[in-house]
């Protein structure tokens, strides 16, 4: 199972949100965002839908993942993230769940789930 901001016993020293784009620090930065939202076409919203009730009563599909799938055999260290932020707007609907990690990825820092137009940073 993936875990987000795991106990800080010897975690890495991130910063709370992704500040630096310099390639240094590539590899220490790692920021998955994701943004469900709709489109206008022909001036109407069209609203997204992310999978079918008979889906998720049937345990397939439907839901949104901020962090990386992951694998859990190839361990730890693969498929992880320092950050995630996923935001759904428009009127979108998600018949499944709405997870700030992944599956079997790990999330090391922090992750941010808003519903609605996301806040300005």
């Amino acid at each position: 199972m993936a875990s987000v901001g795991p106990l800080r016993i010897r975690q890495p020293d991130y910063a709370a949100i992704k500040v630096d784009g310099d390639s240094a620090n590539w590899g220490k930065q790692s920021l998955n965002e994701v943004i469900i939202g709709g489109k206008t076409e022909n001036g109407k919203l069209l609203k997204p839908v992310i999978g079918t009730r008979e889906g998720v009563l049937a345990g397939y599909g439907g839901n949104i993942f901020g962090g990386s799938r992951g694998d859990a055999d190839k361990g730890s260290d693969f498929a992880t993230s320092v950050w995630t932020k996923v935001y759904v707007k428009d009127g979108a609907s998600i018949f499944g769940s709405i997870f700030g990690g992944g599956n079997a990825g790990e999330v090391y820092k922090d992750t941010d789930v808003q519903i609605g137009e996301p806040k300005s940073e």
